[in-house]
């Protein structure tokens, strides 16, 4: 899925060795409060697009005036993030928490696998609270040199919590 406007395009790699998530899967609402004007969609499964985007699910709103919400998984930051569309006037507020806009980043919870606590502000409307699990599975990058100007690299699917 890579319909993100405004997305950056350059899929976060690092130049280790090591495990680079690549599906997202076994997603989980728990706990979940979700304002009336808004319809809360969530993949079962979801595979990352060739920009990066990892997408876990969207907040849509009823309501044309209101902004659209896009929960995707940050590779760098190995955090679930949200992102805010449809009111480009006031991304700045969404992304640093100010003037009733709040939520870009989420709370990993402590139980030890993939559990964020989202609560999402706009002002004067509680957008969404709640807690998201998922699973991730991730590719095993390893890479070995063979000759001058030839390299391998080898992956291995596996899935973590």
């Amino acid at each position: 899925m890579s319909e993100k406007q405004g997305w950056k395009g350059a899929r976060f790699k690092s130049d280790k060795e090591g495990m680079v998530a690549r599906r997202v899967f076994n997603i989980k609402p728990i706990k979940v409060n979700c304002n009336l004007d808004y319809n809360l969609e969530l993949y079962q499964t979801n595979e990352i697009s060739a920009e990066g985007l990892l997408l876990v699910g969207k907040l849509k709103p009823r309501i044309s005036s209101l902004p659209e919400f896009w929960l995707r998984w940050d590779e760098k930051r190995e955090e679930l993030d949200v992102d805010m569309h449809g009111d480009i006037e006031h991304r700045e507020d969404w992304i640093n928490s100010r003037n009733g806009y709040k939520g870009h980043h989420t709370e990993k919870m402590t139980s030890g696998g993939r559990d964020f606590k989202v609560s999402i502000k706009i002002p004067n409307v509680n957008v969404f609270q709640g807690i998201l699990s998922f699973n991730l599975e991730r590719d095993l990058e390893l890479k070995e040199k063979v000759n001058i100007g030839e390299s391998v690299i080898i992956k291995i699917s596996k899935y973590s919590k």
